[in-house]
């Protein structure tokens, strides 16, 4: 950019060395015009006056103007008497036109001239002689324009390669902070950087045309991302050290969902709505199998069903048909082996079974409000029950080849 204030200055030096060459001859061409005057005759117009120098001076001599030749080129010079500031327009060797502006101390501070190739260029410059504001043409025949700081910030704007607009701001350091413009397809795009001229955010386009957010660490790896799915639904991603590790978008039904994925990729939780629109926890292990669910039945009540890693075996806390809780632990073979309820009456109750479904022993509350066990043999009939008599004392009866044997063997009236 200041190759063009140099050749504007060697244009000037050019003119100045032409107006002192030719001081004698403008003398002359004064001093011929005062003879050949005649008071008593209006001067002569004359159709055509040429002079290799013309120059306005104040009453002490001082040159204000000029207008002359200098390598074969016109200029014009406009100064004042009050410092060597000044408007200056010329012609350089080659043809080009330059117009520029000087401040008080001589320096160039704004010019209208070409460049090298025969391109226009626009300059303001701080009066330090630091271009600030460049309008011109860059190495690929499109127009730019750029606006510096006195500390190194700038903001460029220019044509790419493509001949899409370009918007570039630089910070403080000289890197780029921030730019706007348009991907190889045409499509905007806008990245943020860190002062070391890292981009750590971008926005703009995937190659379908759909909306792109990418947020990445300072190393250059993406973290985080908002995009479009193959069938066009929205999506967020977290983004790992091997790949994604959290997705955030709308399942098949339009519902939304969020999938954690662990760092391998294999074991993954869920968040999603159910086909009857309640939400619904799943935790799947490192093999793909569901570890655990917590979700709401038919009615809306809450569940959680946790499953053995191969999917065998089950423990399920939930809400049965009156509203009461219940636990329900099963074998791998899919045999309820515990369950944990309560009654029609509200009393909790305990039932336990052998691997052959058939129950075992079963924990209850009888019609006294006395708590009782009943133990059952395999072949399903109860072999002993423990429980208390109506004074509130402990009985146990077992069932012997002999018959009912009761502890202790007393009994009290009427039980």
């Amino acid at each position: 950019m200041n190759d063009v204030a140099t050749r504007i200055e060697a244009l000037e030096r050019a003119v100045r060395r032409g107006r002192a060459q030719n001081a004698i001859l403008g003398l002359l061409l004064v001093a011929g015009a005062t003879v050949a005057a005649r008071p008593e005759e209006p001067p002569e117009v004359q159709d055509l006056v040429q002079a290799r120098q013309f120059e306005v001076v104040d009453e002490q001599g001082l040159v204000l103007a000029s207008l002359g030749a200098g390598d074969g080129a016109g200029a014009l010079f406009v100064g004042t008497r009050a410092g060597p500031g000044g408007a200056f327009l010329g012609v350089d060797a080659q043809g080009a036109g330059q117009i520029s502006a000087k401040g008080r101390d001589g320096r160039i501070v704004a010019a209208l001239a070409a460049d090298e190739k025969g391109n226009g260029t626009v300059l303001c410059n701080r009066p330090d002689g630091e271009n600030v504001v460049v309008f011109g043409v860059d190495g690929s025949d499109g127009g730019y324009a750029r606006l510096a700081s006195k500390t190194g910030g700038s903001t460029l704007l220019s044509i790419d390669d493509n001949g899409n607009g370009t918007l570039s701001l630089k910070g403080d350091g000289g890197k780029v902070a921030a730019r706007i413009g348009a991907d190889s397809n045409g499509h905007g795009v806008l990245s943020l950087s860190t002062v070391k001229g890292e981009p750590i955010v971008g926005l703009g386009a995937d190659p379908y045309g759909n909306g792109l957010v990418t947020v990445k660490d300072e190393t250059g790896k993406d973290v985080a991302g908002i995009g479009v799915d193959d069938n066009g639904r929205a999506q967020v991603l977290v983004h790992g050290k091997t790949g994604a590790v959290a997705s955030l978008g709308p399942d098949g039904n339009g519902n939304g969902s969020l999938v954690v994925h662990s760092r391998s990729g294999a074991g993954q939780a869920h968040v999603a709505i159910d086909e009857s629109g309640n939400g619904a926890f799943h935790s799947f292990g490192a093999k793909g199998s569901v570890a655990a669910t917590m979700s709401a039945d038919g009615a809306g009540n809450g569940q959680v069903l946790v499953a053995a890693g191969k999917g065998k075996g089950s423990t399920l806390m939930a809400v049965d048909s009156n509203g009461n809780g219940q636990l329900i632990v099963s074998s791998k073979k899919g045999l309820i082996a515990t369950a944990v309820t309560v009654e029609g009456t509200g009393n909790g109750s305990v039932l336990v079974r052998s691997n052959k479904g058939k129950d075992a022993a079963n924990l209850r509350v009888d019609d006294q409000g006395n708590g009782r066990l009943l133990v059952a043999s395999s072949a399903g009939t109860v072999a002993a029950t423990l429980g208390a008599t109506k004074s509130g004392f402990g009985i146990l009866l077992a069932r012997t080849e002999e018959g009912t044997a009761r502890f202790p063997a007393a009994a009290e009236d009427g039980e």
